[in-house]
């Protein structure tokens, strides 16, 4: 979709659409009636409205389809709107970066546990998972073993330059090519983040049974 900032002769308008809501005061919950009810009118060439008639569902999948085109979905995204996306991805090994002040000598291969994402308004937000199976709305949410994660999930970037397109796997990428630094460290339940990382460097395997629990599950993250 577009953003017209200046209207002019390239666009006439052809509907109106008027919002009505149900008066009464705390009343209008008492009612099985909707709080609001919606018509469409034709706006003729004199500026004027025509008759109204209640709103339809193909004039609302008309207007959808041009806000939200058809696209492709990744097949690990599990939950997605216009403004957010969630996604998991499974149990893997990766290149991990680390500053001296934290702790973790040498370099190398790392194993990750399965993790979920979340990402809206150019934020990124990081989880882990136990199981190594898709999540559904019911699958509890661990701590992020990677450092620079507030306690609400949210990944501080830094001045590291993220993707400007919604492309998961490069958002990944980024999140965990980019220097784990001794800000914001992450929290085991058995474990300083130093021994954690030095103990795990070249192994296969993330051990999960030392993630903190968040006291999240996947849907409370879809439903905040």
């Amino acid at each position: 979709m577009v953003n017209i900032a200046q209207i002019n002769d390239d666009y006439v308008p052809v509907e109106a659409l008027i919002v009505y809501q149900k008066t009464g005061g705390d009343r209008v919950f008492e009612s099985t009636l909707p709080k609001f009810f919606i018509t469409e009118h034709a706006v003729f060439e004199d500026g004027t409205l025509g008759e109204g008639s209640p709103l339809t569902e193909q004039f609302v999948g008309a207007l959808a389809r041009g806000l939200f085109p058809l696209d492709y979905i990744h097949e690990r995204v599990i939950a997605q709107s216009p403004a957010i996306t969630i996604w998991w991805k499974p149990a893997s090994t990766a290149r991990v970066a680390f500053s001296r002040d934290t702790g973790v000598t040498g370099g190398g291969k790392y194993p990750l546990p399965p993790m979920v994402f979340k990402l809206t308004g150019g934020k990124l937000y990081n989880w882990a998972l136990k199981d190594n199976v898709r999540p559904d709305k019911t699958t509890k949410l661990y701590r992020s073993p990677f450092f620079n994660i507030y306690d609400n999930g949210k990944c501080c970037m830094g001045n590291v330059k993220v993707p400007d397109a919604l492309d998961i796997v490069k958002w990944e990428a980024t999140f965990i090519g980019g220097k784990c630094t001794n800000e914001l460290p992450p929290y085991f339940r058995k474990g300083t983040p130093k021994d954690v990382w030095n103990q795990i460097r070249g192994k296969d395997i993330f051990p999960v049974e030392i993630l903190a629990e968040t006291g999240l599950t996947v849907n409370n993250i879809i439903m905040e």
